[in-house]
């Protein structure tokens, strides 16, 4: 998984993620920031008919988003697939702040789950040093 934004160096996460059972964001976008989220993944063995990706996200135990998109359906093969979603816009404003929970899942249309996972990410008023191109 990748997240690109202007004006800050690319966010290349492996998946699955690591140390999801700890509160630590994997990474932090700037509140009023455009984003993409860009996932690469290979399809070994059998075909994901109807591919989705669904993702809700939580700020302090509220639902805030509860987002899904059809990949499409996937065969086999042994270059990666790239996947890119829309352009989004992180919110903006004080209580827009902070840290945020994400709950993913990859699911075909027959109801098999091929990833299920958590993680946490920040939205701060300004990058941060370390997250500056």
């Amino acid at each position: 998984m990748s997240i690109i934004s202007p004006g800050r160096t690319d966010v290349v996460l492996p998946i699955p993620f690591p140390n999801t059972t700890s509160k630590a964001t994997l990474f932090t976008l700037k509140e009023g920031s455009k984003y993409r989220t860009i996932f690469n993944f290979t399809v070994s063995n059998n075909i994901a008919h109807g591919l989705c990706y669904t993702y809700m996200v939580w700020k302090a135990g509220v639902r805030v988003c509860n987002t899904k998109k059809m990949m499409g359906t996937f065969n086999p093969r042994d270059e990666p697939y790239t996947f890119e979603l829309e352009e989004g816009t992180t919110p903006s404003g004080f209580f827009a702040r902070g840290p945020f929970l994400v709950r993913s899942k990859f699911m075909d249309d027959d109801g098999k789950c091929y990833l299920d996972t958590t993680y946490y990410f920040d939205i701060r008023k300004d990058w941060g040093a370390r997250d500056k191109c």
